[in-house]
């Protein structure tokens, strides 16, 4: 079974942004990830951890067939414009 340890997990992470250990052992506690294994030191996590924090973050698509589609700004206008007319603005 292929591992990973905390630091190439920080190391993947780092590419899109800044990240504490500390923050990372809260962020695999809310995914519920658990080391493979018991008491190895350093902790050794299944292959793969790096790529699901990404993706809690948003850094990377749930489904990697997915693509991201972003709305336009005409979209997000008109959205503000019917939610402003829903509550009598403007």
């Amino acid at each position: 079974m292929k591992t990973e340890t905390p630091d190439q997990i920080l190391a993947a992470i780092h590419a899109h942004r800044p990240m504490s250990r500390s923050h990372l052992y809260n962020i695999l506690s809310l995914l519920e990830i658990k080391p493979a294994g018991v008491n190895q030191r350093p902790q050794r996590y299944p292959v793969g951890t790096s790529d699901k924090i990404l993706a809690h973050l948003g850094f990377l698509a749930a489904e990697p067939d997915e693509p991201v589609k972003l709305p336009t700004m005409r979209q997000l206008r008109a959205e503000r414009d019917r939610s402003v007319k829903a509550i009598g603005g403007r």
